[in-house]
C-alpha cells in the first residue's frame, strides 16, 4: 500500500469516529496518524471560518457604495493633508527646541566662565587679606591686639 493509500485509510477511520489511539492500536504509525488528523482538522477549521459572500448587482446599491467610497476617499485625502501639515509643524517645533537648547548651552557656558572669574577674584582677595594680616601680625603691644587682623569668615 502506498503512503497516500495509508493516509486515505487513516482519514476514513477518523471519519468513522475512531480516535487516534484506536487507529495507532491497529498498527498505523503514530506520526502518520497525527499528521492526517492535523490535516483533517485544518481543513474542517478553514471550512468553518469561511463565510459566504452575497454578490448583488442592484444598481442603487452599487451607486450608494460608489458614493460612500468617494466620500471616504475624500476624507482620507483631507486627513492626509492634515497629517502633512502636522508633520511640518512638528518639524518647526523641533527646530525651535534645538535653537532653545543651543541658547541654553551657550548661556550655561557663559555663566560657568563668569563664576570662574568671580571665584578667581575671591581667591585673589582672600590671598591679599592673608598677606595683609601677616603684615599687621607683628604690630602689637604686649597688652593689646594687633592694629589690624583678619576676621573669621
Amino acid at each position: 500500500m502506498t503512503n497516500n493509500g495509508v493516509m486515505a485509510g487513516i482519514k476514513d477511520l477518523l471519519r468513522q469516529g475512531l480516535s487516534s489511539r484506536e487507529i495507532i492500536a491497529k498498527g498505523y504509525a503514530a506520526s502518520t496518524v497525527y499528521r492526517v488528523q492535523s490535516n483533517v482538522r485544518g481543513r474542517s477549521q478553514r471550512a468553518r471560518n469561511t463565510t459566504p459572500v452575497l454578490v448583488t448587482f442592484d444598481p442603487g446599491y452599487q451607486a450608494e457604495r460608489a458614493a460612500e467610497t468617494a466620500q471616504l476617499r475624500l476624507r482620507v485625502g483631507e486627513l492626509e493633508t492634515q497629517l502633512t501639515k502636522l508633520g511640518v509643524e512638528a518639524e518647526r517645533f523641533r527646530s525651535k527646541i534645538q535653537e532653545i537648547e543651543t541658547t541654553v548651552e551657550v548661556a550655561n557656558d557663559q555663566a560657568q566662565r563668569s563664576l570662574g572669574k568671580v571665584a578667581d577674584a575671591v581667591d585673589k582677595i582672600d590671598g591679599e587679606l592673608d598677606d595683609l594680616a601677616k603684615v599687621y601680625e607683628g604690630d602689637k603691644n604686649f597688652f593689646s591686639d594687633p592694629a589690624w587682623q583678619r576676621r573669621a569668615p
